[in-house]
């Protein structure tokens, strides 16, 4: 394992502005496979948590918009999501291509440290609660240097259902000094990092293992695209923080 170390390199995987509504922003860089080919056996698994993916779309009272995505930690619709997406937001709204519907939310908890906030999202703006969503499937052990994971994002909201993108996790314990689409930086440490093709815009997606379970979420990308680094918040640690 690589001694944890200090990235300036890495900027907030979200979209802000009229970027927000660019297609090439929101579309994972690995779709499904042609017909009558079998997925590969590190993207397969994905399929468990893909339903457990939602889109999110942010209004600020600025005007400007932010998108990018969350897990759903109950059937009731609580979400884990990044903080830099909704932090101040006016509006939240969920799009959830396995229920085919769209989602007012509210903001529950949240926690800078870890770049983690979970939000409730409401069958209508009148009633507590939503119903009918899939939790994602945890995991219970941490990832491994040199294990294989994939990239589950929503695409977007209203984009279709969530994409998956394979990796690898490089190192554990990394620590990064991210830079937000305001130019605001802050520092993120205890972070698994993995070499995944992302977008901008993939945000509070889900990083998932070779046994279809969420081991983190992600909240980071290289600017490089070349170097094609994430960084992400392990589950637990993140569901506790936003919590």
């Amino acid at each position: 394992m690589r001694c944890p170390r200090s990235r300036s390199v890495f900027a907030a995987a979200v979209v802000v502005g009229v970027l927000a509504l660019a297609p090439s922003a929101l579309a994972s860089s690995t779709g499904p496979p042609p017909v009558g080919q079998p997925p590969s056996p590190t993207v397969a698994p994905a399929a468990t948590a893909a339903p457990s993916v939602v889109g999110l779309s942010a209004v600020f009272d600025n005007g400007m918009r932010a998108v990018g995505s969350g897990i759903v930690l109950t059937a009731t619709g609580e979400v884990l999501t990044c903080d830099h997406v909704i932090d101040h937001a006016r509006t939240v709204t969920a799009t959830s291509s396995a229920t085919g519907r769209s989602y007012p939310a509210t903001l529950v908890g949240l926690d800078r440290t870890t770049d983690a906030a979970v939000i409730q999202l409401h069958d209508a703006p009148d009633l507590p609660t939503a119903s009918g969503l899939q939790p994602a499937p945890r995991g219970t052990a941490s990832p491994v240097a040199g294990e294989d994971v994939t990239a589950v994002t929503s695409g977007g909201p209203g984009v279709g259902a969530p994409t998956v993108t394979p990796g690898k996790v490089t190192a554990l314990d990394q620590s990064i000094t991210l830079t937000d689409s305001a130019g605001g930086t802050h520092r993120l440490d205890g972070l698994i990092e993995f070499h995944a093709a992302l977008r901008r815009g993939d945000s509070g997606s889900a990083l998932v293992n070779d046994r279809g379970e969420v081991v983190g979420m992600i909240v980071a990308a290289s600017h490089d695209p070349a170097e094609a680094l994430g960084a992400a918040v392990p589950i637990d640690r993140a569901v506790a923080a936003g919590g």
